[in-house]
């Protein structure tokens, strides 16, 4: 399962214009959101669209992305304007400017931690 989650960041990595060759400046990026996380927000059309995408019933999704990203293994791209976090099973993408989260997806061929179908 790592190695298909490896993969998966890896491709975006090559084909997703991503400016960085170094591994360090994405472990900047994770600190960076880390130090950030009580600046997380979503509107309500986005709070709505995360729970269809993710299959999770829960009143709250800005807490529960912060707890997905505070999780252990989670992965972060800085990809343009937004830095797509790859946390358990999920990428969730967030503005890097105002860290506005704009959506999240299952990862589909990692499976259904997160509450999806797959």
């Amino acid at each position: 399962m790592n190695c298909l989650y490896l993969l998966y960041f890896y491709v975006i990595y090559l084909f997703g214009n991503i400016h960085s060759k170094n591994t360090g400046i994405e472990m900047e990026e994770k600190k960076e959101l880390i130090r950030n996380l009580d600046r997380l927000h979503t509107t309500p059309l986005g709070m709505e669209r995360m729970k269809r995408n993710l299959n999770v019933d829960t009143e709250d999704m800005v807490e529960w992305c912060r707890s997905q990203i505070k999780g252990g293994n989670v992965m972060v791209v800085h990809k343009g304007k937004n830095l797509y976090v790859s946390a358990e099973d999920c990428q969730i993408t967030v503005n890097a400017q105002s860290y506005t989260i704009i959506t999240a997806h299952i990862i589909p061929e990692l499976g259904s931690r997160c509450g999806g179908f797959f």
